[in-house]
This record gives structure tokens, C-alpha cells and sequence, in this order.
């Protein structure tokens, strides 16, 4: 479950960041006491559905009377390219700045393979 999650966080997360600091300066010039603190807080929210995720890998490691079991969780490339695009075409300007990025690779693409012939 916890690979699920974190691949989601992976494909879809949304961050929600608060940051606050403080600096106090209190004395005379002779004796000056500066106070500073800095806190930070931060929270991940994922909501996506994970299709085509299956467990590739497990393995169990012993240390120190200590169990941990890691399991390599993996996506077949059709079903995550078939999602990447659903989710850029849900969005149609995500997808349009996609659309051109993806021109300009080919054009790059195809100067070098010119400029490479002279």
C-alpha cells in the first residue's frame, strides 16, 4: 500500500507549504540577545487512480532484531503513457504547452541530424 502511495505522490501530488520565522533583536549595543526561531510545515495530499501497478520486486532484510520488507512496485509503460495522455487531454493547455514542447523536440531532432550532415 505505501508503494501505491508514494507512486501516486509521484504522478499527483498537491503541496501545501506554510513557513513562518521571526527574529527578535533585544539589548544595548554592549549586550545583544538575538532570539530567531523558523518553523516550517508542510502536507502532501495525492488523489489520482493507479492502473496497470503490480509489485515487481520483494525483499525482506533481518537487522538487529529489526524487520523491514521493501517491495519494488512497477507500471506498465503503455498503461502509463495511455494515462499520461488522458490526463494532458483533460487539461487542454497543459496539453497544447505538451503539443509544442514535443514539436520543438523534433524539429531540435531533426536540425541536429542536419547540421550533422554538412
Amino acid at each position: 500500500n505505501n508503494g501505491r502511495q508514494q507512486l501516486a505522490l509521484a504522478l499527483e501530488s498537491k503541496i501545501q507549504v506554510l513557513q513562518k520565522s521571526f527574529l527578535e533583536e533585544i539589548g544595548s549595543d554592549m549586550e545583544t540577545e538575538v532570539n530567531e526561531a523558523f518553523t516550517s510545515v508542510s502536507k502532501t495530499m495525492a488523489s489520482t487512480t493507479l492502473r496497470g501497478v503490480f509489485p515487481e520486486e520483494e525483499r525482506m532484510v533481518s537487522k538487529d532484531g529489526l524487520i523491514t520488507i521493501y517491495v519494488l512496485m512497477a507500471m506498465d509503460p503503455a498503461t502509463f503513457n495511455q494515462s499520461f495522455l488522458d490526463e494532458l487531454k483533460s487539461k487542454p493547455k497543459v496539453y497544447e504547452r505538451f503539443r509544442a514542447s514535443q514539436a520543438y523536440d523534433e524539429l531540435k531532432s531533426e536540425m541536429e541530424s542536419y547540421e550533422a550532415q554538412e
